[in-house]
């Protein structure tokens, strides 16, 4: 599942985004580094996250990045790229005004009624940890990321889910992954 989850990663010409991204519930301007050289530019539907950098497994050097599906402020003014509307959560500010490198992580709402719109990383971590029990008619469409689900995750059905699942059949109301890449960015006054 991991590599057809980075296949769907879109290279093509990208909306240049915001760059506001929330750290402790405080909104912060997030530059992320534009790719230079050799780097490879990755992206998801019509936004840009920067450069790729790091090996493809999260590392403990790196700072997080979270991005929250679906979210309020990253959205697509096509109506068709909708279900890539996402905030940005980051764990910690680089050190001193500088770069550092953030492993990217994806954390996609599961739960049919969840509608918080996740400002820190606590609030996430909490989401995930809480359960729900999926009713007898839950599917995959009823979750509020089930577009990204579907189109980026390659999940498209309830039993792709299995491995989230707790044995008395609960899943987590917000589903966190690993997107297997790491971008450099940057706090910037």
């Amino acid at each position: 599942m991991a590599a057809t989850a980075m296949a769907m990663l879109v290279w093509m010409p990208l909306q240049e985004p915001s760059k506001t991204a929330y750290l402790n519930g405080e909104p912060v301007p997030l530059q992320v580094a534009q790719p230079s050289g050799k780097e490879k530019p990755v992206g998801f539907g019509p936004w840009k996250l920067g450069a790729k950098v790091g090996e493809s497994k999260p590392h403990d050097t790196r700072l997080n990045l979270y991005i929250v599906v679906p979210g309020d402020d990253y959205q697509s003014e096509s109506e068709s790229a909708s279900l890539y509307d996402h905030n940005r959560v980051i764990n910690l500010a680089p050190k001193e005004d500088g770069t550092a490198e953030f492993d990217v992580y994806w954390a996609v709402a599961l739960e049919p009624h969840l509608n918080q719109d996740f400002h820190s990383e606590a609030e996430l971590l909490a989401a995930a940890q809480r359960r729900f029990l999926p009713g007898d008619l839950y599917d995959i469409k009823d979750a509020p990321g089930a577009g990204f689900l579907r189109e980026v995750l390659q999940i498209d059905s309830l039993a792709d889910l299995r491995p989230h699942r707790r044995k008395d059949g609960s899943l987590p109301m917000v589903l966190i992954l690993p997107a297997r890449f790491a971008v450099r960015a940057g706090i910037k006054p």
